[in-house]
């Protein structure tokens, strides 16, 4: 028995998935796509081994998606699957932030255990968290100017988020996380409307805003965004904590042999597709 479960890619939001940020009345908003690069749980009688299609502390999620193998295929071992995604991916994050103390937001277990393209929505009524899926259309039109660069600097992200969420309350910090969640909204509306430049030039914003979080940037992001960006990308970004992991680089799809080349000494080039969330295979 196999379980898998898909890493992610964000585009918007990133720490406005922190309960401590949208339990207060506030509505945590995140933007973000399920990739085809997968956490795998190989299961023999007494025996399993874990595989992950990335480096571990690369910014693509991984330690959600392991949470949500790990229970998905509990579940199915124990003839209890959760044929809900949302509720796997509740029970997913529960167990990395309740049980084992991490200090992690809910975006990672919602975009492994959901799939595809999607807005979500974060709330303190009763911990909901709402889905909204966007159209195969427009989950195209994300994805072929997309591009998906390894940095080659994995990174414990643990102490970043960890002082991010101790941080949330502090008023300076808290209103830059408010300001991305406008940001996300108006994002979602241009993605919607598929205008590539207005969404590139919302990316920008997102990552000015983030790079106030503290420790999210460096030398080496700032020059392999600036070849990007020369190259003709919209913008250019990392996906995690910061400090290194995976680049995401947004452009018109004529650009992207460029860009490729002109990055090619920086980072490696990760061609990605859209997963359609998690899923256990018997043998």
């Amino acid at each position: 028995m196999i379980a898998y479960a898909p890493h992610r890619i964000s585009y918007f939001g990133g720490g406005t998935d922190f309960e401590e940020f949208y339990r207060n009345g506030r509505e945590g908003v995140i933007i973000s796509v399920a990739i085809d690069r997968y956490s795998r749980i190989t299961t023999n009688g007494q025996q399993s081994m874990i595989e992950s299609d990335v480096p571990t502390g690369s910014g693509l999620g991984g330690s959600g998606a392991l949470m949500v193998n790990w229970v998905n295929l509990h579940d199915r071992l124990n003839d209890s699957t959760r044929y809900n995604p949302e509720l796997l991916a509740e029970a997913a994050y529960r167990l990395e932030r309740d049980v084992l103390g991490r200090a992690v937001g809910k975006q990672d277990h919602y975009a492994s255990a959901c799939g595809w393209l999607a807005r979500y929505s974060f709330r303190d009524d009763n911990k909901a968290v709402k889905c909204y899926p966007y159209p195969e259309s427009v989950c195209e039109f994300m994805m072929e100017r997309t591009l998906l660069f390894y940095l080659g600097q994995p990174r414990n992200a643990g102490p970043r988020l960890q002082q991010l969420r101790a941080n949330i309350l502090n008023t300076k910090l808290y209103s830059t996380l408010a300001e991305m969640v406008g940001i996300a909204w108006k994002a979602a509306a241009e993605i919607w409307d598929k205008r590539a430049d207005r969404i590139g030039y919302l990316l920008e914003e997102a990552w000015r805003l983030k790079c106030l979080y503290g420790n999210v940037t460096t030398t080496d992001i700032e020059y392999a965004r600036s070849i990007a960006i020369k190259n003709g990308a919209y913008s250019a970004k990392i996906t995690g904590a910061g400090g290194g992991g995976h680049l995401l680089v947004f452009a018109e799809p004529e650009k992207h042999n460029a860009i490729i080349s002109a990055l090619s000494k920086l980072a490696k080039h990760i061609p990605v597709k859209v997963s359609r969330g998690a899923w256990v295979q018997s043998d």
